[in-house]
């Protein structure tokens, strides 16, 4: 299990952290006067002292540490040293030679939140933008530039604020503008407020009261200038969505009104009905081999009539020739039928830079879901070389 996956805890983050770095974080934090008693010569703190140091401390200073400690925690995987290496080269800056010299992804993280917190906040967006599912998109006209400059992202916020004002929120709104490389896309994050929320907490005087508090929502526009597709994350029905798509193509794409879908780049899964279909791979490629686990076939008479073949454990790993053979049993040959939709399992190569399989799901006609991790961008280039997915 990697650090990244294990639940946080400051006493194991103390136990994994070097005491230089550590010393300089809480000096970072202004706080250090108060915990400067618990270093001795050498720097070598006692792990359990420093966590119930902490753990005794006012309210203010033990939140705003543990907030900042678990967005570390959350960095301190292969996937958060990915990003943050991406968004150093992004900001002229290469850290391989300062990474390559620490012990463990955790250093990494909290060596980066030391060097350049900007780039490090940067890095969390693009690591959150990664993992997040439920995209949704709209094409826009190729070559079209992003405007990223100051005055945009003012109209972009005060539109954000717009549309959820409708619905009694988003009085206060902050968006971070970011260009990811490899493929080129332009990256919004937005966080616009959302509903007032109260709880029930303790006082400094053990009083229980109410307290409000004012959470953000997360608005994520990602625009591919060279695929001509804008997408978008954010919570909320058609009519929020479509919404935020038209606010993002005024003041950001100077564009008018988008259309629902037309456009989007489209999937040819017809090579996954045939058995005979290579998955080839190239040197650099990140995967020794692809199987199809998963085909879902429309009757070419009825498009609501389908059938669906999954691989179960011990079934072998491709379906492509059990969903053959079965239906060539029957009066309508294998090739008659349409694919609508199929998962494709992409087995690593010994030692290489993913340790597990990676499943990707495609539906017709554009759904695809990869995302932007770097293995996941090789995946898709693979589903590129093969004629299945365009772009």
């Amino acid at each position: 299990m990697s650090m990244a996956q294990r639940a946080f805890s400051p006493l194991r983050f103390f136990r994994q952290s070097p005491a230089g770095l550590l010393q300089r974080f809480f000096e970072s934090r202004a706080v250090f006067a108060e915990f400067q008693g618990l270093w001795a010569d050498p720097l070598e703190p006692q792990p359990e002292t420093l966590a119930a140091a902490i753990a005794n401390s006012d309210e203010p200073t033990r939140i705003a540490i543990e907030r900042d400690l678990r967005r570390i925690h959350a960095m301190s995987c292969r996937g958060g040293v990915a990003a943050m290496l991406e968004q150093a080269s992004a900001h002229e800056q290469d850290w391989s030679d300062d990474f390559a010299a620490l012990p463990s992804h955790q250093a990494r993280a909290l060596w980066a939140y030391l060097e350049a917190p900007e780039v490090f906040d940067l890095a969390i967006d693009c690591s959150l933008m990664d993992r997040v599912g439920r995209w949704h998109q709209r094409a826009v006209p190729q070559g079209v530039q992003a405007r990223t400059d100051e005055a945009a992202l003012d109209e972009l916020l005060q539109a954000i604020r717009g549309v959820y004002r409708r619905e009694g929120r988003g009085r206060h709104c902050h968006v971070d503008c970011y260009r990811r490389r490899d493929p080129e896309r332009y990256c919004f994050h937005a966080f616009p407020e959302d509903y007032a929320e109260a709880d029930l907490v303790f006082d400094d005087d053990g009083r229980l009261a109410a307290a409000t508090r004012r959470p953000a929502s997360e608005v994520i526009f990602v625009h591919r200038p060279t695929e001509g597709l804008l997408e978008l994350h954010a919570r909320g029905g058609e009519g929020l969505r479509r919404q935020l798509f038209d606010a993002f193509a005024r003041t950001v794409l100077d564009l008018g009104g988008l259309g629902r879908s037309d456009g989007l780049p489209r999937l040819d899964l017809t090579p996954l009905k045939d058995p005979e279909f290579p998955f080839r791979m190239e040197p650099d490629d990140a995967f020794a081999r692809a199987d199809v686990v998963d085909l879902k076939l429309s009757s070419p008479h009825r498009r609501t009539r389908q059938m669906r073949f999954t691989a179960h454990a011990g079934d072998g790993d491709d379906v492509r020739r059990w969903a053959v053979e079965m239906l060539g049993s029957g009066r309508i040959p294998c090739g008659d039928f349409e694919v609508v939709g199929a998962r494709l399992r992409f087995h690593p190569r010994p030692g290489g830079r993913r340790p597990r399989t990676l499943t990707c799901e495609l539906a017709a006609p554009t759904r695809c879901s990869l995302r932007d991790d770097p293995v996941e961008i090789n995946a898709r280039r693979c589903l590129q070389r093969w004629g299945i997915c365009g772009g």
